[in-house]
């Protein structure tokens, strides 16, 4: 088991818009062959607000595809994304 986690600065995006747009995108995601989980949370720091999604995945072969296809998703706010990837016993 895998825990891929994505950080967004999402400081100058319509955030009512993204928030529907999330709660479709997790649902979908979460349907994805191979997917255990994905949550994710929106959070004000300081005047900047940040999106993290933690994706849960069965193995690398997963996430490996999920990173070359549907995270594509994010081009447009690529310089903004921070990612972490937890192998199981890692923490």
């Amino acid at each position: 088991m895998i825990e891929y986690e994505v950080t967004l600065d999402i400081t100058d995006i319509d955030r009512d818009a993204y928030k529907l747009w999330l709660n479709t995108y997790t649902l979908e995601t979460r349907q994805l062959p191979g997917f255990i989980d994905v949550k994710c949370s929106i959070t004000k720091v300081v005047d900047q607000y940040f999106a993290c999604l933690r994706y849960i995945v069965k193995d690398k072969k997963v996430l490996e595809d999920f990173i070359n296809t549907k995270e594509k998703t994010f081009s447009k706010v690529e310089n903004s994304i921070k990612k972490r990837v937890l192998v199981e016993g890692d923490i």
